[in-house]
């Protein structure tokens, strides 16, 4: 059996298509870790968000028959944080009936994220905005 020989131009040809792949392994080797550690944090913040949520929304309370007004449960915000100068900006409202309603609260430059109970307007938890698990 006769083997053809090749030409110049097909083993140029051979050579740079086994640089270009050589390359691709090295930059794989090099993106992987990346896409690992975005894979793990990915995973870590859907898993916070699901058990306490991004903002505290996913704290329990004992459903009771009479929700207070809206305008009830954020004053007890406001006045947690502070009576004289915080102001509410933002709303979250309760994702179940067992669920806290969450208050966004501005004082000064710091803002606070305030749970309180709907059924009694008591403030359950309080967190600095941003500062949860799920942030970190």
């Amino acid at each position: 059996m006769e083997t053809k020989p090749t030409s110049q131009n097909e083993q140029q040809a051979n050579r740079r298509y086994l640089t270009v792949w050589r390359w691709h392994f090295y930059a794989g080797l090099l993106v992987a870790p990346f896409l690992t550690l975005l894979a793990v944090t990915g995973l870590g913040m859907l898993l916070f968000a699901n058990i306490t949520g991004k903002e505290g929304e996913r704290i329990h309370v004992t459903p009771q028959a009479v929700v207070q007004p809206l305008s009830a449960q954020a004053e007890a915000a406001r006045q947690f944080v502070n009576p004289e100068t915080a102001s509410v900006v933002q709303y979250i409202a309760p994702r179940a009936d067992d669920m806290v309603a969450v208050f966004r609260v501005n004082n000064d430059d710091k803002a606070t994220m305030v749970a309180v109970d709907p059924y009694t307007a008591k403030v359950v938890n309080t967190i600095p905005r941003g500062q949860g698990w799920y942030h970190t």
